[in-house]
């Protein structure tokens, strides 16, 4: 672990306090079309971390086939996590299906198929590189320990969800944060989290909803 200069932490603090911001227009005031907003936000985060860790990110962009198996059954894993997560939160919580239900309101506003490609080939990756591969890595690199960086960075990704008021929502991304998290300290690679991150998308969201 290394201590980082003030530049690096100006180069960390300052996107997650556009992130803050950016999600506070999504969720919190819910401006204009949800999906616009987000492919637009994900990907202005993912440029900038592309722009300032060029080199540490394409070390954790390199490609091997078997991520492609990988990313599936991670997928599937993690859909398996919520059913059971929901099921559970559904008999202890008793505003737990509302939530859920609040969270599936915001896909009737856009075609289904525009959802799709946008989580895919946008939301899913962007995230991915700014959160895990860029917010993640910064952390573990200036302050933290490799699983300490995870459980933090997951935590700050779960905080940007708090503008929605929405608890359910925020417990799922942090539990996302922590699986994506882990998977990237486990593999150091980001291709697993970005393929099951598109994946999971697709599934949780349109294909298989889970209590919406």
């Amino acid at each position: 672990m290394n201590r980082c200069d003030k530049g690096a932490i100006a180069r960390l603090a300052l996107p997650l306090a556009v992130a803050f911001v950016l999600w506070g227009i999504m969720f919190g005031l819910r401006w204009g079309n949800f999906w616009l907003l987000m492919s637009i936000s994900a990907g202005a985060l993912a440029l900038w971390a592309a722009v300032w860790d060029r080199a540490r990110l394409s070390k954790l962009l390199f490609w091997r086939w078997r991520w492609f198996p990988t990313g599936f059954a991670l997928a599937a894993l993690l859909y398996g996590v919520f059913w059971l997560g929901n099921w559970v939160a559904g008999r202890v919580f008793p505003f737990a299906h509302s939530q859920v239900t609040a969270i599936y309101g915001i896909k009737s506003t856009t075609d289904a198929r525009l959802i799709a490609l946008a989580l895919v080939f946008l939301i899913g990756p962007a995230e991915e590189i700014f959160w895990r591969g860029f917010v993640q890595k910064q952390l573990e690199r200036c302050w933290l320990g490799r699983w300490e960086a995870v459980v933090v960075g997951a935590l700050i990704y779960a905080a940007v969800h708090v503008w929605s008021g929405n608890m359910m929502l925020v417990g799922a991304a942090l539990t996302a944060g922590l699986f994506w998290g882990s998977v990237l300290a486990a593999t150091e690679n980001l291709w697993p989290g970005i393929l099951s991150h598109a994946l999971w998308d697709v599934a949780v969201f349109l294909l298989w909803p889970i209590g919406g």
